[in-house]
């Protein structure tokens, strides 16, 4: 699994983004694989970014190696053109913050419930339970209209 986000940095002279590529040791910490800097985060940058990622890491390009970032839309582009084989998957935690702001927190306790859940049989019954935020969660054009909280 291999996380990507970019972030400000806090030099106001020359305003730059940090574009970060981490990864998880085997102890559970977060190890920076890759990281550079651009002026703004769009899709040309993530593109340069990604590029350069995968010509310095063999095997990324890969439908073993699942991709994990914010919803920022020039990323979302770029992996689905550099990486098309990897899986991509959106952040928990950026995720749990757009259902806390557009249900509450009751929400993100269902939402949360899901995420830790151990199997696939454990999650569909939190899907059938009598939550109806869970229900409405699961409607597609609701996750097509929750912005991202980036």
């Amino acid at each position: 699994m291999v996380a990507l986000d970019a972030c400000f940095t806090k030099n106001k002279k020359y305003p730059t983004q940090l574009f970060l590529a981490t990864v998880h040791d085997g102890n559970s910490q977060i190890v920076p694989l890759a990281y550079g800097l651009a002026p703004v985060e769009n899709f040309e940058n993530w593109m340069w970014f990604l590029h350069n990622l995968k010509i310095s890491i063999q095997g990324l390009s890969s439908d073993e190696v699942f991709i994990v970032s914010d919803r920022q839309k020039g990323l979302e582009k770029a992996v689905s053109e550099m990486l098309p084989k990897n899986p991509h998957m959106h952040c928990g935690h950026h995720l749990k913050m757009n259902v806390q702001n557009f249900f509450g927190k009751v929400a993100v306790q269902v939402l949360q419930s899901l995420f830790h859940a151990p199997s696939e049989e454990r999650q569909s019954g939190h899907n059938r339970s009598k939550c109806p935020l869970t229900a409405s969660l699961r409607e597609p054009t609701l996750r097509q209209d929750m912005t991202p909280n980036v």
